[in-house]
């Protein structure tokens, strides 16, 4: 084990993530015990808005990313150049974390690549054998596919418990009562509030695929989304003009917009309804004595840090939508169920659940992050031709476009909280102004706050302790 370095300005690895809740604690994990190991690691948002300089200057080996995806983000630019790309040349190896694995065969080549030009570049992280024996029967090489465990189940371990704040701690920071019980409602309901244009986007992404979807399929997925968002909203109101000794903590999705009928709940108990977006998930199933959700696979995280998680179905869940271990688990179908088992901390999924879970996770006291690390060293170690020349024409007309430019301009101005479109005329300029002084757009996963940076000291501390070996 290498002593850890000091950060450079050009990384060996490079981490990308999307959501700051869902995935950077977890990226940060890695990036942590790379650098113990000697590596110089950088993590980057997807969009590189906060770390733009890094498509000029870096040239990293490996790129570590939460996907790999072939769909165009915008004419001749996919998500997976996006990730890897930089003006100095391609990353040589992709380690592709899979953020989403519980698929069912028939949708199982979601986030798999078959394109020649990648074919032996990238390598697949998997949480169990489920997801590696889908990946072999679709004829990736078992050299490229390896069990780790699930990353996002790491936070769970009790090696990580300190970095969580009490329950009397986070009701102070967000003014909940701790006094109180808490019912965490772990939501998956983004299709409720996709606009049209992000439909087609999920179209596309599908239809890459293989999949055949088209907009009728993702409609009525949304209309059996509504019907249970409605029912389930419905049901919380009920409960809680019944229950005042209780308090619902609503976790959006990170795809998931506010409605006006989350406003509503939230005017009608002010000091028993809360929607929050704020902190990992694991920190609210840390905290919370209840969890419920409709068809996350956070019912994982529930299990594995030892709290009731609760199945809210008032109608069944569409096949495609629902994870692949869930269809065992009982469900809660009626209002009489809910109250019931938010009174009595019944766990309504079948006692089985842990044979069904071995089939589709590690074991849960494999660190997956370590097991991570262990298979990127390995990979480093290879040696592979860039390509960079290839591909310099379609990565210099991406950094001068109009959107590259403006992402810079936004990662000035939030850098330096500095506007430039009341002194400039410029019509696209002034519009992308009113988005920047939006709250909860992209950008507020580039922003870190004093909490954020306590937490990560916190891992970095934990990690550097643990015995070299």
């Amino acid at each position: 084990m290498k002593r850890k370095c000091k950060q450079k300005f050009y990384p060996d690895i490079v981490i990308v993530y999307e959501h700051k809740a869902r995935e950077y604690y977890t990226s940060y994990l890695i990036k942590t015990e790379l650098e113990r190991r000697g590596y110089s690691v950088w993590l980057c948002h997807h969009s590189y808005y906060h770390t733009w300089w890094m498509r000029l200057f870096a040239k990293p080996k490996i790129v570590i990313t939460l996907c790999a995806l072939l769909t165009e983000l915008r004419k001749n630019w996919t998500v997976l150049e996006q990730h890897t790309n930089f003006l100095r040349g391609k990353a040589q190896f992709i380690v592709n974390l899979q953020a989403e694995q519980m698929f069912r065969n028939e949708n199982c080549e979601y986030n798999v690549v078959f394109d020649k030009e990648y074919l032996d570049k990238i390598y697949y992280v998997c949480w169990g054998d489920w997801r590696k024996q889908q990946l072999l029967n679709m004829g990736i090489d078992e050299n490229k596919v390896r069990v780790t465990g699930a990353l996002q189940l790491d936070l769970c371990q009790k090696r990580f418990n300190s970095i969580y704040k009490n329950k009397e701690e986070l009701g102070k920071i967000y003014g909940l009562d701790s006094q109180k019980e808490w019912v965490l409602f772990i939501s998956s309901f983004p299709y409720v509030t996709y606009s049209k244009k992000e439909f087609e986007w999920g179209v596309k992404v599908q239809n890459q695929f293989g999949q055949k979807t088209d907009m009728n399929k993702l409609y009525s997925m949304k209309e059996a989304a509504t019907q249970a968002y409605v029912t389930i909203l419905d049901w919380i109101e009920k409960y809680l003009c019944e229950n005042k000794e209780q308090i619902i903590i609503y976790r959006p999705h990170p795809g998931e917009n506010n409605t006006e009928r989350i406003e509503q709940l939230r005017n009608l108990f002010p000091d028993n309804f809360y929607c929050i977006r704020g902190e990992n998930i694991q920190q609210w199933i840390y905290v919370c004595e209840y969890i419920d959700t409709w068809v996350s696979t956070a019912v994982v995280e529930s299990y594995f840090m030892n709290k009731v998680c609760n199945v809210v179905q008032p109608i069944d869940a569409p096949k495609d939508f629902q994870p692949v271990f869930m269809d065992k688990f009982k469900k809660i179908n009626t209002y009489e169920k809910f109250v019931e088992a938010h009174k009595n901390k019944n766990c309504l999924v079948e006692d089985e659940r842990n044979e069904i879970l071995d089939e589709y996770y590690a074991n849960k006291n494999v660190m997956a992050y370590e097991k991570i690390c262990d298979w990127v060293e390995e990979i480093y170690s290879h040696d592979a031709n860039q390509g960079e020349k290839k591909e310099l024409s379609r990565l210099l007309r991406y950094i001068f476009s109009k959107h590259y430019l403006l992402s810079i301009y936004a990662s000035f101005a939030l850098t330096f909280n500095v506007r430039i479109g009341k002194l400039i005329n410029i019509s696209k300029l002034k519009e992308f102004e009113k988005r920047l002084a939006k709250e909860g757009d992209i950008y507020d996963d580039c922003k870190f706050s004093k909490r954020d940076k306590e937490k990560l000291r916190k891992i970095d501390e934990i990690i550097t302790a643990i015995e070299v070996k």
